[in-house]
């Protein structure tokens, strides 16, 4: 475990006094979910063929029970040629797109073999991006509650141990708590679904989160 103090004293009267340092904990943690992002986009040359394709998509992903959902932006816009200075519609495209997370890849492969075998028509674009592994909310905040306990046991010991070798009486006035965390970065590269499902899953590699409290005593 790396840390560092920064101290300051200021005196309060001639026989007391306040020190202030901070130190950091940290710790690394193997991430439990794996999260993709998908989109599915649809061209067609009217608007409701769009719309009815894009549906029946985004009601498969949402009906599905073994991921974890979030998002789910929809947009429909027409596309156009511009020829002698004329614009011409050619026809409409659409997509959808939502983030998906599993602390089982077995779910997200499932996920992704039904969703490819609803595609109909070349006209129809499934595809995946930023597949990575990230600590889920409990996960983390398991990790930081265990960060702070070790942080004031600390401080606490710490504390005694000042007094006793100051022969003075030392007393704790605040602690003060910043979390950083370090996700591990992954490159960012979007492929078609049907080669992206058969695709490794990423390596579950450490991340790695601190703990930067600063500590405030009074000695006297």
């Amino acid at each position: 475990m790396k840390s560092f103090f920064l101290f300051s004293l200021v005196a309060i009267t001639l026989h007391a006094y306040t020190i202030e340092f901070d130190k950091t904990f940290q710790t690394k943690i193997l991430p439990d979910t794996l999260q993709a992002s998908i989109s599915v986009q649809v061209k067609q040359t009217d608007e409701k063929s769009v719309i009815d394709t894009l549906t029946r998509y985004s009601k498969f992903i949402r009906n599905f029970p073994d991921v974890v959902k979030k998002g789910g932006n929809f947009n429909v816009y027409p596309e156009y040629n511009y020829e002698h200075n004329r614009r011409y519609k050619t026809g409409y495209s659409g997509t959808i797109s939502y983030q998906i997370e599993s602390q089982d890849p077995k779910k997200i492969d499932a996920f992704l073999e039904k969703l490819q075998a609803l595609k109909r028509s070349k006209t129809e674009d499934i595809n995946i991006a930023s597949v990575s592994w990230i600590m889920s909310e409990k996960q983390l905040q398991g990790k930081m509650d265990k960060l702070r306990l070790e942080t004031l046991l600390w401080i606490n010991n710490y504390t005694k141990s000042l007094s006793k070798s100051l022969d003075t009486s030392c007393i704790i006035k605040d602690v003060s708590f910043i979390p950083k965390h370090y996700p591990t970065p992954y490159p960012t590269r979007t492929m078609p679904i049907d080669k992206a499902a058969f695709a490794p899953t990423p390596q579950q590699n450490p991340q790695m989160i601190q703990l930067h409290p600063t500590f405030q005593l009074e000695c006297k």
